[in-house]
């Protein structure tokens, strides 16, 4: 089941004998068009769908402002330093963020349910060309985010519950990887006062992060 996510990073320690057991249970196994973002369902909509749409085109379901874990914006920093990521939209992203230890949480206004897709003043600043730009490296709500299934409200409603899943798994990741770099419960709700500072600290998370195999995935 986890091919669904290709590429993504998650794979390092989501596909391993260690996974959780949620990975491969109540997802539905037969969703070609879940992820098919380059032919957008919902510029078109119809029937059952999880947004009210139509979206526009150019932006699609892209008017979400994602928080980042610690862990992913060091590794955001890595593809930056090794030429595979442009700098601009990160740092733009996190200049516009509130950095904690935890990660990097967007100041900007939520789009609601009725304009979601629908102005492109709201795009996310990683959407590039009509493609996100951090796509290997998307967070859990944009990773699991599905419009439509073939198993109409019950397919849904088992992809909502493993992005809620997801989204626990990239929570507690993150708390492990603030922990194990020296950081208390007191400290992670504290802002950074300086973009280096948090910069480091992220890198670091990442690397703590890269070599941490198991945690109580099923809790």
């Amino acid at each position: 089941m986890f091919n669904t996510f290709g590429r993504h990073y998650y794979r390092h320690w989501l596909a391993t004998e260690h996974a959780p057991t949620w990975i491969n249970e109540a997802i539905p196994q037969s969703e070609p068009e879940a992820f098919n973002c380059a032919n957008c369902f919902m510029v078109k909509p119809n029937g059952l769908t999880r947004d009210l749409g139509p979206f526009d085109p150019a932006v699609k379901c892209c008017t979400y402002h994602p928080f980042l874990p610690n862990f992913t914006v060091g590794a955001l920093l890595i593809e930056v330093d090794e030429g595979r990521l442009n700098s601009d939209s990160l740092n733009r992203y996190l200049m516009e963020s509130r950095l904690t230890a935890i990660g990097a949480f967007s100041r900007k206004e939520p789009t609601s349910i009725c304009e979601t897709g629908k102005k492109s003043h709201d795009q996310c600043l990683f959407l590039k060309a009509g493609q996100c730009s951090i796509h290997s490296f998307r967070p859990s709500t944009c990773s699991t985010y599905v419009c439509r299934s073939n198993y109409g409200e019950a397919g849904l409603r088992s992809w909502r519950t493993f992005e809620e899943r997801l989204a626990k798994f990239e929570w507690s990741m993150a708390h492990e990887a603030a922990f194990e770099s020296g950081f208390t419960k007191q400290d992670l709700e504290i802002t950074y006062q300086s973009l280096e500072a948090a910069t480091v600290d992220y890198r670091r998370a990442y690397k703590v992060a890269q070599l941490t195999s198991v945690l109580d995935w099923d809790e």
